[in-house]
């Protein structure tokens, strides 16, 4: 019965989405909206399930936002993250960051709803010192980007979740990143 009501829940948020148009702001908002609301339900059902169900809601929430946000082009073949870019006043750049460059972030780090788990101002890594899908997302932005991105459990902290015990294994990751420099280029 609750397969049922998710997958009518489902089809009738990608009808709503289908008849947003992105070039409307209104619609943008509205849109997010229904996303945020969504993963509050989704996750909502998956704490109070047992086991394997957290994996099951959590596949079906990265689903819900593949058919609405674009995917990453992913040169390395790695698949799944996919994007909402925020508009942003800032200048933009021109280079991307590569595996190995050194760059300054903000981000917020959230699980499936809004549900904070990390989040730095004027953080500094190395580009590939975190987990692959928001590496693989880093590696696509320019300085001045700010992106909201959706990255699998498979690329995130997978099956077994961090090691903090903070995130739980097939945990599907939500991102807002703003790349504010590139302060090392190998």
């Amino acid at each position: 019965m609750k397969k049922i009501v998710y997958s009518l829940a489902i089809a009738l948020m990608m009808g709503a989405f289908a008849a947003c148009s992105w070039d409307d702001e209104v619609a943008v908002v509205k849109t997010y909206d229904s996303i945020v609301a969504e993963m509050k339900d989704i996750q909502a059902a998956a704490l109070s399930s047992p086991g394997g169900r957290w994996r099951e809601l959590n596949t079906l929430l990265h689903d819900s936002i593949a058919g609405v946000w674009t995917a990453v082009a992913t040169p390395g073949g790695t698949e799944g993250v996919y994007y909402r870019e925020v508009p942003n006043s800032n200048d933009k750049g021109a280079v991307h960051p590569i595996q190995t460059a050194q760059v300054v972030v903000n981000y917020v780090g959230k699980l499936g709803s809004e549900t904070i788990f990390d989040q730095g101002r004027g953080a500094k890594f190395t580009v590939n010192g975190v987990v692959t899908g928001f590496s693989t997302a880093l590696q696509n932005m320019v300085v001045g980007d700010k992106w909201e991105i959706c990255i699998p459990y498979a690329l995130g902290y997978g099956t077994a979740g961090s090691s903090s015990g903070y995130i739980p294994g097939y945990s599907t990751l939500f991102f807002e990143i703003e790349l504010l420099e590139i302060i090392q280029y190998p």
